[in-house]
């Protein structure tokens, strides 16, 4: 196989190299800052969304803990003060926990 070439922007981790089938040395190369950076903006991106996504869609304080037949989940608090699903009005059949 022939020799793996670094990425356009990629730099060595200082003084990483490795081991090659062969018995050749190879640098180890990591990101360059621009690019961990714009990793780490995704990554946090992704982060605020599931963290939104867990939240109770009518406080939007609290986490979702109980889910009704209809496939909606709201929290404890708001759970309890409602008949009808707020999301699609059906009536709440049954409050399952969700763990």
């Amino acid at each position: 196989m022939g020799q793996q070439t670094p990425r356009a922007g990629a730099v060595a981790a200082p003084g990483a190299t490795g081991d090659h089938q062969s018995g050749a040395r190879r640098k180890i190369f990591e990101p360059a800052d621009a690019d961990s950076e714009l990793t780490k903006s995704i990554l946090i991106q992704k982060n605020q969304k599931l963290e939104e996504e867990m939240l109770c869609p009518v406080c939007i304080d609290q986490k979702r803990e109980f889910v009704f037949m209809c496939g909606h989940s709201l929290c404890e608090v708001c759970t309890s003060s409602i008949d009808d699903c707020p999301m699609c009005r059906q009536p709440i059949l049954k409050k399952i926990k969700m763990y």
